[in-house]
């Protein structure tokens, strides 16, 4: 089942496990326990087969999202699979006609795995400076679109 979540403690909770957050924050983030997501009509939630994968789409307008996958450890191998099933969900109940664009990392062999299995195209790098424990990553950030 997929819905649209507003429940910002299950997304706190979900979005700062370790394994989650890991991935998730950058060195602008504050500490996990002062984050709390942003929900309004340009920050989407979706929360996929009770909590197994939170999907959080922001608005880039001209019916461009960024997404963002975070997926529950017991949900590895299920990510393209659920990722269809939320796309589809998000196309068919809030943007119709919506392009998809992820921004990632290029030594996320996994996640760079499971776009292309999903026909996502690489553009190029992503040239926003984002800094991780010190270091800058922007250069090894690239950004997908859906075909």
């Amino acid at each position: 089942m997929i819905e649209r979540t507003y429940d910002i403690l299950g997304i706190h909770k979900f979005v700062t496990q370790p394994h989650v957050w890991r991935h998730a924050a950058d060195d602008t983030c504050p500490r996990p326990s002062l984050y709390f997501p942003k929900i309004d009509d340009r920050n989407i939630w979706l929360s996929v087969d009770g909590n197994r994968a939170l999907f959080y789409l922001v608005d880039l307008g001209d019916r461009t999202w960024e997404v963002h996958v975070s997926l529950a450890k017991d949900a590895y191998g299920n990510a393209v699979r659920f990722s269809r099933r939320a796309m589809s969900w998000f196309e068919q109940n809030i943007c119709k006609g919506a392009t998809f664009i992820a921004n990632v990392e290029r030594t996320h062999y996994a996640i760079v795995r499971v776009l292309k299995a999903m026909g996502f195209e690489y553009l190029g790098p992503w040239c926003i400076p984002i800094t991780r424990n010190g270091q800058q990553i922007a250069r090894d950030s690239y950004i997908y679109r859906e075909q």
